[in-house]
């Protein structure tokens, strides 16, 4: 009967540990990725649902007021006593229209309803056509994470 020496166990040893730590070196790796990927799609929805949810009233909207150098909106719906507004407050964009006030987006850090890619500003001079863009970030596992989202909005007059 032949049996293993003590060099070929530690040999053993040694390979199985190199082999293990890479499988969960490779986890990890995976994992982080796995978690950065879901936080930007996370982020992401939330942008464009509140986009979207601007865009619907906004569209609706009469005597539409440009405020803060056009960080801020203020505007009016046929059929609702009062007035609408959308503002950054907080890192969060947020829904004013008494009696309720609601966050819509978290982690913004840039709101414009008046942009012009052009000059890369916020103005306050649309007209009837917008330009809305919105800019968050977050810190995800120590990485920073940002999105701008921009979307284009023509009033019904």
């Amino acid at each position: 009967m032949r049996a293993f020496t003590l060099v070929e166990i530690i040999l053993a040893i040694g390979i199985g540990v190199t082999v293990l730590g890479g499988i969960i070196l490779a986890f990890t790796s995976l994992n982080r990725v796995y978690h950065y990927q879901r936080a930007r799609i996370e982020l992401q929805e939330g942008l464009r649902s509140a986009i979207e949810g601007m865009i619907r009233e906004i569209r609706q909207g009469r005597g539409i007021n440009l405020e803060n150098n056009g960080q801020g909106i203020t505007f009016n719906i046929i059929g609702v006593n009062e007035s609408i507004e959308y503002f950054l407050g907080d890192s969060k964009i947020k829904r004013r229209h008494p009696p309720f006030n609601m966050t819509i987006a978290n982690n913004i850090t840039d709101l414009c309803f008046c942009w012009n890619s052009t000059t890369n500003s916020c103005g306050s001079d649309c007209a009837d056509v917008f330009t809305l863009r919105v800019r968050a970030s977050k810190n995800v596992l120590g990485r920073d994470l940002s999105l701008n989202l921009t979307q284009k909005l023509t009033l019904r007059n």
